[in-house]
């Protein structure tokens, strides 16, 4: 994918410096679209082990998460578990990215997509 993101230069075969395109969010996409492509999209889960938002870049968190919220939904993310970060502003606040942007929480929220309900209610022990 051309563009600025994730541009790094290496040398190439013949020793000289060359640019190479290496990563951003609409690359992950399209390598994560084939990987599905490849397993049976009825067959594969996109997962994420928690810490998704909250220790964000300052851009991302100045927008409360909002932009890495995108980033992911264009990931296709399926399922994320909730680590730490997810509660730096508060349970109250997770409520509002699980239920208003549809961040994805493990178990409950899959559960309730099946059933036709969206949203997942967030309990801070």
């Amino acid at each position: 994918m051309p563009g600025p993101a994730g541009a790094v230069h290496r040398r190439g075969p013949d020793g000289e410096p060359e640019r190479v395109q290496a990563g951003g969010v609409p690359r992950l996409a399209t390598l994560l679209d084939r990987a599905r492509t490849d397993a049976g999209d009825a067959d594969s889960l996109t997962v994420a082990a928690g810490d998704m938002i909250g220790g964000s870049p300052l851009l991302s968190a100045a927008f409360h998460d909002e932009p890495t919220v995108e980033a992911l939904e264009t990931l296709g993310l399926d399922v994320s578990s909730v680590g730490n970060h997810e509660f730096d502003e508060g349970p109250e606040e997770l409520q509002r990215m699980v239920v208003g942007r549809r961040l994805p929480l493990a178990g409950r929220q899959r559960r309730q997509r099946a059933q036709g309900r969206h949203g997942a209610h967030v309990r801070h022990p």
